[in-house]
């Protein structure tokens, strides 16, 4: 038997201590390393909900002594990250088809402030192409929100006027829509109706010019878009009866976000809209409209007569834009969507 020499057994000392060194240093850096493991290899925690109220309601709407029955369902949710949505439907049968309203409001809880700006004087800026009035103002005016420049530039000191002015270029999508101060008392008032306020606002999206637009004038421009669409009889009642329900549909989703928010959609409207004057300020952007078709097959549809299988095409007009109140302006942005589906049937089969 070979005896062992002497320098295998001094390599294998050195390979050894090798290893062991190199075991220490790996142990040493991952106990080093411990505390910022977590934030190295955390995942992002996803958003729980805190609070969730859901409500469903029933509202009847009449219009030329035609009733029409209006199913609400909203729901409110309080995010863990500081975030509330508002998800909220109506929907009525009408004339031949169905109308959906659709409202999703997005609130940014932790940042639900009036912006300030420490000045002597009355601050302007450039905002979504118009002169803006700076929050808080000066020794003479407060200014409780940013908002166009009514004070010196548009309409000054006209505060029981109702105007509605586009942005300039790059935001001539933009509509800033001035509330006069009676306006903005018949929304805070219960028993007021709020179609004539809701028919003002809405009326660049609904056709109209951007002029002042009462309810009642709801009735004359109407049927001057149901003409345009080449619509007479039924189908000219059945468009203004859209056009209402869908204005209706909206403020009712509007005010059950009130009432969630601050007790009553007085109480909102004081907080979030009104000025000191007691005019206030709404705005509404990137309004869509667009026509879209699908069809659905037999089996999903389950419609079957003596004639055979009969298969549907749908027909949806799609209005849609968004829109934010007062200090809301940007914190709390809707999201709106009116659909109109018009349903036909054909044979398929006989």
């Amino acid at each position: 038997m070979r005896p062992r020499d002497d320098s295998d057994i001094r390599k294998k000392r050195e390979k050894m201590q090798k290893t062991e060194i190199l075991t220490v240093t790996i142990l040493i850096t991952m106990i080093s390393m411990a505390p910022f493991n977590n934030i190295l290899w955390a995942r992002p925690t996803k958003p729980t909900i805190i609070s969730r109220s859901t409500h469903s309601f029933d509202k009847s709407f009449e219009f030329d002594s035609v009733k029409y029955k209006v199913k609400f369902t909203i729901e409110y949710k309080v995010w863990s990250n500081g975030t509330a949505i508002l998800d909220g439907n109506a929907s009525a049968t009408v004339g031949l088809g169905k109308l959906c309203v659709r409202m999703k409001r997005v609130i940014s809880l932790s940042s639900m402030k009036s912006s300030t700006v420490e000045t002597s004087g009355l601050m302007r800026k450039n905002i979504w192409g118009l002169l803006f009035v700076l929050s808080p103002g000066n020794e003479t005016y407060y200014v409780r929100y940013d908002h166009p420049d009514n004070y010196d530039t548009y309409h000054p000191l006209q505060w029981n006027k109702p105007w509605q002015r586009w942005g300039n270029p790059p935001y001539q999508h933009y509509n800033h829509v001035h509330l006069s101060v009676q306006q903005v008392e018949n929304l805070k008032d219960e028993e007021e109706s709020k179609a004539e306020i809701m028919g003002y606002i809405y009326a660049g999206i609904i056709g109209a010019s951007t002029a002042v637009v009462s309810w009642a004038a709801a009735k004359f421009f109407f049927p001057l878009l149901a003409a345009a669409l080449g619509l007479s009889g039924t189908g000219a009642g059945v468009l203004i009866a859209i056009g209402l329900l869908a204005l209706a549909g909206i403020f009712a989703l509007i005010n059950q976000y009130a009432q969630e928010q601050c007790g009553s959609l007085a109480e909102w409207v004081t907080d979030v809209v009104e000025l000191v004057p007691g005019d206030g300020f709404m705005w509404w952007w990137d309004m869509k409209k667009y026509i879209s078709v699908y069809i659905t097959p037999p089996l999903m549809d389950g419609y079957w007569s003596n004639y055979g299988l009969w298969f549907t095409l749908h027909t949806v007009h799609m209005c849609e834009w968004k829109q934010s109140w007062g200090k809301d302006r940007l914190n709390a942005t809707d999201y709106v969507s009116v659909s109109y589906d018009i349903p036909w049937k054909y044979p398929i089969a006989l």
